[in-house]
């Protein structure tokens, strides 16, 4: 699977607001004995040089359809500075530098980059707005993209009195070897959003291991969901199915004078476009547009011109005075999308006969994954390749699935963002209306 532009949801549930019962149970007091071991290894990483790959696997299922991730990205820290690079070809995710109050992250691909002054720190960075902190979710949604890099960052960050609230229940659970380094096992809940989920102050059970004697290096840290998604999918049927694990191991460690500082400089940036934050930035790659994908509404549907999953040509202007157009975006690994799609194609065939036609626009996938998609699932709509996702930029596409309706006239009817309920309910009546005209 090809990268997503940064704005995607990074799980197949973002698009949905929940609160999670966690925020109403009271905190458990932490053993000491445990939280000393938390604090020696993060105190040793506050004082001595770090660096290491943290590796994030990500396993996404929805019934038969199942999708597994692992982005690994290059952490180095030293007193006076703090970086993160993306080491995936596949998945490029944007470099992070904090250089004593500056912060800067950089968009190879978009060759932009995002830079703030008076940033103190790793916590002023993950707590900028501009940088993509949520102060109501308590998350940053750009540099905590991945539970293995975000659980370091905000344990770093917090310093030991912020730790101390993080933690709770945090308990001693043996010892625990992982690559041959035997560590203490940790237990216990942390404030942490590790699946893209938009919930206010989430918490999550976890376990953490730390390796044993004058270095402890971090191994292993690997959050809890379940609580969260049955939370979640309660009220949401048509998701039961939803599952999503992860797991995160620290490798290739380095410490003191062995690291590698060149990851600590900035790259050259004479030929890239500074923005001062995140929204900015996203709104420039929307085409300036900015705003909600419903601000389309009414005004003439963005040109699309695309290659199709079977090698052929999809004009979308083509088809102006001719079809009413569904345009659906989407990725196999997507849940929502997933349940979507039969819906979409079941009302779409029911209005064909009067020039209706339903496009799927795949976000970056491979023909090969759509077509046996399609296959799988005995779907049938045009399915065309959104490969580089300059299209969901210009359909302001923040989080799929999304369902764009296009009338003859070339316009946008409407707009749906995420899995609704009445799915079906809303696309016929809304159909009815435009095939009448």
């Amino acid at each position: 699977m090809k990268s997503r532009p940064f704005f995607l949801a990074a799980t197949s549930a973002a698009l949905f607001t929940y609160v999670s019962s966690a925020q109403a149970q009271e905190s458990a007091a932490n053993d000491p004995a445990a939280l000393k071991v938390l604090e020696d290894a993060f105190s040793f990483y506050e004082t001595t040089p770090v660096q290491f790959t943290s590796m994030s696997s990500i396993n996404q299922e929805m019934g038969e359809m199942k999708k597994d991730m692992v982005i690994p990205q290059q952490i180095t820290v030293v007193p006076t500075g703090f970086a993160t690079i993306g080491l995936a070809p596949d998945f490029p995710m944007p470099s992070v530098h904090i250089s004593g109050e500056t912060a800067t992250v950089v968009f190879e691909k978009e060759k932009s980059y995002i830079q703030r002054e008076g940033v103190k720190g790793i916590k002023g960075a993950f707590e900028s707005a501009e940088l993509g902190y949520d102060a109501e979710m308590k998350e940053n949604s750009l540099l905590g993209a991945t539970a293995g890099a975000s659980i370091f960052e905000k344990l770093l960050g917090a310093g030991a009195e912020g730790r101390k609230t993080l933690v709770s229940g945090l308990k001693l659970a043996g010892e625990k070897v992982i690559a041959g380094t035997a560590g203490h096992h940790l237990a216990g809940t942390v404030k942490l959003n590790p699946i893209g989920l938009p919930v206010e102050n989430a918490e999550v059970p976890f376990g953490m291991v730390i390796a044993k004697g004058d270095s402890p290096l971090l191994l292993s840290f690997t959050p809890d969901n379940t609580a969260l998604i049955a939370d979640f999918v309660k009220d949401r049927p048509q998701l039961g199915a939803l599952k999503v694990t992860m797991s995160c191991t620290y490798t290739d460690w380095k410490t003191g004078g062995a690291i590698d500082q060149a990851p600590l400089k900035l790259p050259d940036l004479a030929d890239f476009k500074k923005y001062d934050s995140l929204q900015e930035l996203g709104a420039a790659m929307q085409g300036g547009a900015g705003g909600q994908p419903t601000e389309l509404i009414g005004k003439p549907a963005p040109e699309i011109e695309l290659a199709t999953a079977d090698g052929g040509k999809f004009k979308l202007s083509d088809e102006k005075g001719k079809s009413v157009v569904i345009l659906d975006f989407w990725a196999t690994w997507c849940g929502p999308c997933v349940q979507a799609m039969p819906i979409i194609d079941k009302v779409a065939k029911a209005f064909a006969a009067k020039g209706v036609k339903f496009v799927a626009v795949n976000l970056q996938e491979t023909p090969a994954e759509v077509m046996e998609f399609m296959k799988k699932h005995e779907l049938s709509p045009l399915a065309v390749m959104d490969t580089e996702g300059t299209t969901a930029q210009q359909f302001m596409v923040s989080g799929i699935p999304q369902t764009v309706i296009v009338g003859k006239d070339g316009n946008v009817a409407n707009v749906h963002v995420g899995l609704s309920p009445d799915l079906e309910k809303e696309l016929t009546a809304e159909l009815e209306a435009l095939v009448a005209e």
